[in-house]
């Protein structure tokens, strides 16, 4: 069986991940390409995948802005910042899709 040409954004890279994918896929691993994206480009569609932060932290970084910006700004964008990566990608790729990605469960549901 031919593998598919799969380009994946360094940012996607995981063992578990890549082993997976790496079954049907011929995963080519690049800087280039915008954040959690991947692309087949003989297909030619491209994903990227927004992990949503979870709903706790979400309600607790809205009413305490000032302890969002220091406690971790560099891992969680802004909604400004993902919009902006949005509409980048769309730009880039017209048979692009969005994928969404949420946990689940919540701290309460695991408490």
């Amino acid at each position: 069986m031919q593998k598919i040409p799969l380009i994946l954004s360094a940012s996607l890279v995981r063992p578990s991940f890549t082993e997976y994918l790496d079954r049907g896929f011929k995963i080519r691993v690049s800087q280039a390409t915008l954040q959690n994206s991947a692309i087949l480009p003989t297909c030619g569609v491209a994903a990227l995948i927004v992990p949503l932060p979870p709903s706790s932290s979400s309600s607790s970084s809205s009413s305490s802005p000032s302890s969002s910006s220091s406690s971790s700004s560099s891992k969680e964008e802004t909604f400004d910042q993902l919009v902006d990566r949005v509409r980048a990608f769309s730009r880039v790729h017209a048979g692009g899709v969005v994928i969404l990605v949420g946990a689940v469960f919540g701290m309460e549901e695991i408490s």
